[in-house]
């Protein structure tokens, strides 16, 4: 199963992929900066070896498209 690390999970985009979540078949990982703080590259590189992150990007994209045909139903 892939995993992905949302940052900012308490921001706009965080909580909504938060909320739609149990949808998709991964392995969401939610973090804020109290957490888990990106700027610092040594602590993020390490969040990310610990748990095998993937990178999201491709995966925010199919999850977007999703959920807009889900509003369509």
């Amino acid at each position: 199963m892939l995993n992905i690390l949302v940052t900012g999970s308490s921001g706009q985009l965080g909580s909504e992929i938060r909320e739609l979540s149990p949808l998709f078949e991964y392995n969401f990982f939610f973090t804020q900066r109290d957490s888990l703080d990106i700027s610092k590259l040594d602590e993020l590189q390490e969040y990310v070896e610990q748990n095998t992150i993937s990178n999201l990007s491709i995966y925010l994209q199919t999850m977007y498209l999703t959920v807009q045909i889900l509003n369509r139903m």
